[in-house]
């Protein structure tokens, strides 16, 4: 799929989300692919799910890139944070860099690209005249 051969995909920020007292760093992912350009926010349990997933198929283990690892909530300052946002945009720029982890499903969905992969069916040309005249005498 050409969403597929052109994408790319950072970790650009890391934002701090509060709800009621509790606190998180989640982090905006910028997804460009097929001349389109978006921003998602994820979270690093995400990018934990997404390893597990991808560490679960048939992949060679030394094609995965590394995944940071977890720190303790105490240890999350600002700094952390960025440090975490380069360590997650590398592992990023890893996956989207492998060809074959760049057409796994979980990795599609981590990015929220199936409408955009499945796209170029809802693009396909337009029914000539004789197609449509035939289909709307049935």
């Amino acid at each position: 799929s050409d969403a597929l051969g052109s994408l790319d995909a950072r970790v650009v920020a890391c934002v701090r989300k509060e709800e009621g007292p509790r606190w998180w760093w989640a982090y905006q992912v910028r997804v460009e692919t097929a001349g389109l350009r978006f921003l998602l926010v994820r979270r690093y349990s995400q990018f934990r799910r997404l390893h597990a997933r991808l560490r679960a198929l048939p992949t060679p283990a030394e094609r995965l890139p590394h995944l940071t690892s977890r720190k303790p909530h105490r240890t999350q300052s600002e700094a952390f944070a960025e440090t975490r946002r380069a360590a997650l945009d590398e592992y990023l720029q890893g996956l989207v860099g492998d060809a074959g982890l760049r057409t796994s499903l979980s990795l599609q969905a981590f990015l929220e690209l199936g409408a955009l992969v499945g796209r170029n069916a809802v693009l396909s040309p337009a029914p000539s005249p004789s197609m449509r005249a035939r289909s709307s005498n049935t």
